[in-house]
């Protein structure tokens, strides 16, 4: 067992540490202490500035049991649905010819997931549609979705779909701020 320092040689090692790391800092990245110091700072500003931004994001939010089939074009989608109604099997077509080889390969389910998870149309619909029945074509940045939702409830996320979902609302949030022509940022 090592004696427990004094206050004074805590502070000392605390201070040796940190100029070992702003010598690092310039002899690996050739990084000065203000350019270093300026970084941490702004690194501050824009996490107090997020904090601020999401604060009122709900932990709440609507999580989804969905299976989907993605194809790369609206007619190819038409001919999904038209073999769905034709009595041929969901899961059977999506291992068939869904692009989506990972959700493919289990039949097209994505399984539960936050609603708000996903891209912006695909959330629409997933929100909307009727428990039970095919929906689509749903088009997104990926291809055509058909889409079957078979259960909807209200859930508190979890500590990591709960950082994702205030990142999503702060890079929203950023994008529309440096979009909009009105603004002047420096």
């Amino acid at each position: 067992a090592e004696p427990t320092l004094t206050v004074d040689e805590r502070e000392t090692r605390f201070n040796d540490r940190v100029q070992s790391f702003y010598s690092t800092a310039q002899r690996t990245a050739n990084l000065d202490e203000a350019t270093v110091r300026g970084f941490f700072e702004y690194q501050a500003l824009l996490n107090a500035l997020e904090e601020n931004i999401t604060s009122d994001v709900s932990r709440e939010t609507t999580y989804v049991n969905t299976r989907h089939i993605l194809v790369a074009t609206q007619e190819a989608a038409e001919n999904v649905l038209a073999a769905l109604q034709a009595g041929e099997r969901f899961a059977a077509l999506a291992r068939a010819v869904s692009t989506d080889t990972g959700s493919g390969s289990r039949g097209g389910e994505l399984g539960w997931s936050p609603a708000n998870g996903f891209v912006e149309p695909f959330e629409e619909a997933v929100l909307n549609a009727e428990i039970g029945l095919v929906v689509g074509p749903v088009e997104s940045e990926f291809g055509f979705h058909i889409i079957q939702v078979s259960a909807r409830e209200e859930r508190e996320m979890t500590d990591n779909e709960f950082d994702q979902a205030k990142a999503r609302v702060f890079s929203e949030w950023l994008e529309d701020l440096t979009n909009d022509d009105n603004n002047d940022i420096v």
